[in-house]
């Protein structure tokens, strides 16, 4: 295993220690990421079984957008 970083660290002209704090720090940026977009993936979802449920359209209409906004207007 250490061969390995050796090269690695050799053709990123660092140290290995250096080299191994890279590839870890790349990994943690990397599983935040994921983490984001699969809570994202999961809010979406949320959302759309909640239009389902109360039966509006999958993909918003430009009346439903109007009549949505319009009755934000009202309660502001």
């Amino acid at each position: 295993m250490e061969d390995a970083w050796s090269k690695i660290s050799q053709e990123m002209n660092l140290p290995t220690a250096e080299s191994k704090k890279k590839m870890d720090s790349l990994l943690r940026s990397y599983r935040r990421e994921k983490s984001r977009e699969k809570k994202a993936e999961s809010q979406d979802q949320f959302v759309v079984k909640y239009m389902f449920r109360i039966g509006m359209p999958m993909k918003p209409s430009v009346f439903w957008e109007t009549e949505i906004t319009q009755e934000i207007h009202k309660i502001l």
